[in-house]
């Protein structure tokens, strides 16, 4: 019996550098795109992403860009979602401290 993974969700969240930076992310579309292939080897289908809106700065021709960078992938799901800011890390600090402005 082969034992293939239902779903894989690759939580990206935002292609742009800068703003993947600001989110305090520890790994780069590159890697994504090596496990992407890696998956597309072993050929599982069930490919998803997590692409979020308004990160601070960001603006709506950037997650357009995310969005068709993304799709190039052919994922079966993509998951788009607002940024929440969660107490304790890097960014809400940055948000609290006003060194970074939230989205309206």
């Amino acid at each position: 019996m082969t034992m293939v993974p239902i779903i894989n969700i690759f939580c990206i969240q935002t292609i742009n550098d800068s703003l993947h930076f600001l989110l305090n992310r520890p790994y780069s579309i590159d890697a994504v795109t090596m496990a992407d292939k890696a998956i597309r080897n072993f050929n599982v289908r069930d490919l998803s992403f997590e692409l979020l809106y308004g990160i601070p700065g960001q603006t709506e021709h950037m997650f357009m860009s995310d969005l068709e960078r993304i799709l190039y992938y052919e994922p079966e799901h993509v998951t788009n979602r607002p940024l929440v800011l969660q107490k304790g890390t890097p960014l809400y600090v940055q948000v609290k401290e006003g060194t970074v402005k939230a989205m309206p």
